[in-house]
């Protein structure tokens, strides 16, 4: 049975930009998150100076949005070791886990690190960096449990505090074709996609335009060039292939990259009975919209009492 979980979040100089301290209630482990240049601040929090793992944010030298994961026995050293040997090409801030007890060892730490890695590699949000591989560390099975607990609380906070990084896509939903809205093109590129809670989901193996016109709008072609860096879309003959399942923001963002033009999803993408996103949406609405302007019943007359 799931149940709610309450997780506070400091604000240090009042500001969302600014250092930010989260911890959840009944966890051991503590978050914090900081902007390049407020690293020399964190020297405040002795907190930041015990065993952990961190994930810089930043930009490769190909101008990829990429994350480097690592682990250290003193944080926030670690940190303006990367930032003087510019471990980025461009560090825009980082995040870090760390324990409230200092009961994190060298072989926790280790065992977080080789964790972070493979969940971000398999989630493909960012590309991912290190300076090596981690080997796997002989934990008791004890410590293994305790380790992966951490983890999921981990994965949770660090959602909570805006980074995807460790964001796996849910696994595909086994759905009737009656169900699935379809955008085609010429030369038999055809893309197969559902809504969800978190946008508008593109199924693997859905196919993709190589080049984009230029009405496709900047934002859209970096997408498209960051899901290509990715391995998300992968070359297949003369189009491009989703790899994988990839859920975008809005329909609209999976039409543009899909046909490598502007286009306007809730009407591009189309389901078997010939409906429109759109149609669909707009029937949902009016539903609801009736649902709330019915008139309630009258209440039941009293006991014994007749029309005048």
């Amino acid at each position: 049975m799931s149940h709610g979980k309450q997780i506070r979040l400091f604000l240090t100089d009042g500001s969302a930009s600014g250092i930010r301290y989260a911890e959840l209630m009944n966890w051991t482990g503590q978050a914090f998150s900081c902007p390049k240049g407020l690293f020399s601040k964190l020297r405040e929090w002795p907190e930041t100076q015990r065993p952990g793992v961190y994930v810089l944010v930043g930009l490769n030298a190909d101008g990829n949005d990429t994350v480097y994961i690592g682990e250290s026995e003193g944080v926030l050293g670690r940190l303006l070791w990367h930032v003087s040997n510019s471990t980025l090409d461009d560090i825009v801030e980082a995040f870090f886990f760390t324990s409230k007890d200092d009961n994190l060892t060298k072989g926790h730490i280790t065992f977080l690190e080789k964790r972070l890695l493979e969940r971000a590699e398999e989630a493909k949000q960012y590309v991912v960096e290190f300076g090596r591989r981690p080997s796997e560390k002989m934990l008791s099975k004890p410590e293994v449990a305790t380790m992966e607990e951490f983890l999921e609380n981990l994965y949770l906070v660090a959602a909570a505090m805006g980074y995807t990084v460790f964001e796996v896509p849910a696994p595909e939903r086994e759905m009737a074709d009656a169900s699935l809205f379809t955008l085609t093109l010429e030369h038999g590129i055809t893309a197969t996609g559902f809504p969800s809670e978190d946008g508008f989901v593109v199924k693997a193996g859905s196919l993709a335009k190589t080049t984009d016109t230029d009405s496709l709008q900047a934002g859209y072609r970096a997408l498209k060039a960051d899901l290509r860096a990715k391995g998300v879309l992968v070359d297949e003959d003369e189009h491009l292939k989703f790899a994988q399942t990839h859920t975008f923001r809005s329909s609209s963002a999976a039409a543009g990259v899909v046909a490598g033009s502007q286009r306007s999803g809730p009407r591009s993408w189309v389901r078997q009975d010939g409906k429109s996103l759109r149609d669909i949406d707009a029937e949902a609405a009016k539903e609801q919209e009736e649902a709330i302007n019915e008139p309630e019943p009258d209440a039941a007359a009293e006991p014994g009492e007749q029309d005048a």
